[in-house]
């Protein structure tokens, strides 16, 4: 979108996206035996705004690049929504993950982010 962020030298909180990929999705993935779609990841400020994302998103860069800031992914799987939902909590529980479930009438999809703190909302 052209935005702050934008610029493809800066890479968003490389370690903490590379953690999310590979220890979480790839669990999740593992366990529900199928690929899964990914809505959203990392966002410059200027497009998670467009898309009616919080201030302070964990999808966003704080104002400092280089400070730690949690990461962030929506993602959902073409399965039962109910087992996609228990594996997750359960990996949730297990670890400082943020989790909510967002389902209106056209699907539903999950976010998952790391936080110092479990955090679980529906």
């Amino acid at each position: 979108c052209g935005g702050l962020y934008c610029d493809p030298s800066i890479i968003p909180h490389e370690a903490n996206y590379f953690y999310m990929a590979w220890f979480v999705l790839s669990h999740i993935r593992a366990k529900i035996g199928s690929s899964m779609i990914i809505h959203r990841g990392y966002s410059c400020p200027r497009w998670n705004k467009h898309v009616g994302g919080r201030k302070r998103s964990y999808h966003t860069l704080p104002d400092n690049p280089t400070a730690f800031h949690p990461c962030a992914v929506d993602f959902r799987f073409n399965h039962d929504k109910d087992l996609v939902q228990d594996i997750v909590l359960d990996l949730c529980n297990r670890n400082k993950i943020g989790y909510h479930l967002y389902s209106n009438w056209k699907g539903w999809f999950i976010h998952l982010d790391f936080r110092n703190w479990k955090g679980v909302w529906k």
